[in-house]
């Protein structure tokens, strides 16, 4: 799962463009051999992490392809792994639509663009899920560590308060548009379950960062 730069309303940059790229597990340092300072840093860069996911204009990518035969070591495939359902639930709340992209829908072995990825990659994404919900789905899903499990829901819960309290700063503007994805009346419990969660616990604020907006 790679998040690429940040774009506002269009296609960014150019030949010489330079992106940051933030890749989960990569990112930030593992393993029980890690330094102080590494430690450190891996603790700050996971209780900051939902910002960039949650972000409507930073390129998350997802990697959803199947995974390719061979004697791997973890095969479970991306939509049980934990971290990863938090991640595309995280970024598919108030994520622009040219921004969420799924790596399963490009042919392997085919050159692409920036700008084709932006409509070959756009990807569907679930329905808005309140954080108790989200709490009891990421228990039905696998972590290398289960200790994780109460870790990354209460990363969601930041990311999707997060979402809406700084929208409107982050160039949203004062409306967030679903719209097109396909959900039906089998996902109408879901959604308002989440609005409701979002107008008893989020603060919407303007680009000056005071409360400016009931939801609604």
């Amino acid at each position: 799962y790679a998040l690429l730069g940040k774009n506002k309303r269009g296609p960014v940059g150019g030949v010489h463009c330079t992106f940051g790229v933030f890749w989960d597990y990569m990112s930030l340092p593992q393993g029980a051999d890690r330094s102080e300072a590494e430690y450190a840093r891996f603790k700050q860069g996971l209780a900051t992490m939902a910002a960039f996911y949650v972000h409507p204009y930073t390129f998350v990518l997802s990697a959803r392809t199947p995974i390719p035969d061979g004697d791997y070591e973890n095969t479970r495939p991306y939509e049980k792994r934990g971290w990863c359902h938090f991640e595309l639930r995280t970024a598919s709340i108030v994520k622009n639509d040219d921004n969420l992209w799924d790596l399963s829908l490009h042919k392997e072995g085919t050159a692409i663009t920036f700008s084709e990825c932006i409509t070959t990659l756009r990807s569907t994404r679930p329905p808005l899920t309140s954080p108790e919900q989200m709490a009891r789905e990421l228990r039905e899903k696998k972590f290398t560590n289960d200790a994780d499990i109460g870790v990354v829901a209460s990363l969601y819960e930041q990311g999707f308060v997060r979402a809406f309290d700084t929208y409107q700063q982050q160039g949203g503007g004062a409306m967030v548009w679903y719209y097109g994805l396909g959900w039906g009346t089998a996902q109408v419990p879901t959604l308002v379950a989440a609005l409701e969660y979002a107008e008893a616990h989020c603060r919407p604020k303007d680009k000056e960062g005071k409360e400016d907006a009931k939801l609604g």
